[in-house]
């Protein structure tokens, strides 16, 4: 049947493309929570004393309308926390 009716598009399901694929999701993540938590938003938040208290954390992000592990992986890749 793939010889009479062969699909417009196949999605490619080697690794190479997998992985190409998972890089451009992790930079479009990164740059999705640089454009919504800039740092100078942060410094701006977080209180320096309080950096480490999860409810603090908690609170900042839902002032900047994102997930608090959101707001963590930002924090992990800016080597904050």
């Amino acid at each position: 049947t793939w010889d009479a009716m062969k699909p417009d598009h196949r999605e490619s399901n080697s690794i190479e493309d997998r992985n190409k694929k998972k890089r451009i999701e992790q930079l479009a993540d990164n740059f999705a929570a640089a454009l919504l938590m800039p740092c100078a938003s942060l410094d701006k938040l977080i209180d320096s004393d309080r950096q480490n208290d999860i409810a603090h954390l908690c609170e900042v992000a839902a002032l900047l309308r994102v997930a608090p592990v959101a707001l963590a992986w930002r924090l992990f890749n800016l080597k904050r926390i």
